[in-house]
């Protein structure tokens, strides 16, 4: 696969001392998420699939499960074809199981992943055995043009940057701990993040937050300290307990909350896929209406 450089999505600008341009407003849609809308007319999976768009480009973070995400983008008046990016946050099915889908029905846009993606040796391993769930690793052959790996942290665009190097300060999901890559523990290297820049100040995508949400929101504001974290929208991995495993308890889920409202004042937490009940019912206990739960259809604007 070519390097991303050699593409003119990026032209070497530094992105970061760019004047912030106030009047850019972002507008995000959830195509893809466990939870249903509330009318039924979408269609509902275990994935993870959103559309947000910012300066006069369209993005799209991770495909679902399914095709099922190009389903909802029709009900919802989205033209896949006109979307100008694709992210791929993690090598999961449940975020890239849609993409030759995409790929079928759009014939352009880059499709941005991390370059440790490069195998299809991702596994679960529960009580019920050793289950595949990594991406479909021979859609690198059949469309290599459209693939481009990242490493590091850059500017894609003035408004959108991904993030990989998150650091270790802030414990990972302790649901990662059923998680492998080939034989060994998934370190998850393989995972990337966006900060978005708008006029009141940034905005983290997740996909999952495998690597933990307050190492991501720290390395992004790290990364693009000129302003402020208005909002993170994604997963947080903070999964309820399952086949007799417990996860995080109630006091770590209550310190990660504590930690990020004092780091980050005023932030919103727009999450739903991979965040448990449990977790969200502590999460709104410390953050109010500063917490939002996502569904399919969902719909926000900053």
């Amino acid at each position: 696969m070519e390097a991303l450089t050699n593409i003119a999505i990026i032209n070497g600008l530094n992105f970061l001392h760019l004047p912030i341009n106030l009047l850019i407003t972002m507008k995000c849609r959830i195509l893809m998420d466990n939870t249903p809308d509330s009318e039924g007319r979408l269609q509902c999976e275990h994935g993870l699939s959103l559309t947000f768009s910012i300066g006069g480009q369209q993005w799209l973070l991770d495909t679902g499960a399914t095709g099922l995400f190009a389903e909802n983008a029709r009900q919802m008046g989205i033209v896949l074809n006109d979307i100008d990016y694709l992210v791929l946050t993690h090598a999961h099915y449940d975020h890239t199981g849609g993409l030759e889908v995409f790929l079928q029905e759009n014939d352009h846009a880059p499709v941005l992943l991390s370059d440790k993606i490069t195998d299809n040796c991702y596994y679960s391993k529960r009580n019920d055995g050793k289950r595949n769930i990594g991406i479909r690793h021979e859609l690198f052959e059949q469309y290599p043009e459209r693939f481009f790996r990242l490493s590091g942290n850059r500017w894609i665009t003035p408004e959108v940057a991904v993030i990989s190097d998150f650091g270790n300060d802030y414990p990972k999901p302790q649901g990662n701990l059923m998680l492998y890559h080939g034989d060994h523990p998934d370190t998850f290297e393989h995972e990337i993040a966006l900060v978005v820049r708008t006029g009141r100040g940034n905005v983290v995508f997740t996909g999952c937050a495998h690597n933990g949400l307050l190492n991501i929101l720290h390395a992004a504001q790290r990364f693009a300290p000129e302003a402020p974290i208005i909002a993170a929208i994604g997963g947080t991995h903070l999964i309820d307990p399952r086949e007799g495993q417990s996860f995080e308890s109630e006091d770590e889920i209550k310190a990660i909350a504590n930690a990020m409202t004092t780091d980050f004042p005023g932030i919103r937490l727009i999450t739903g896929h991979c965040t448990g009940q449990a977790a969200r019912q502590i999460l709104m206990e410390k953050m109010g209406i500063r917490l939002e739960w996502f569904c399919c259809g969902y719909e926000v604007e900053m």
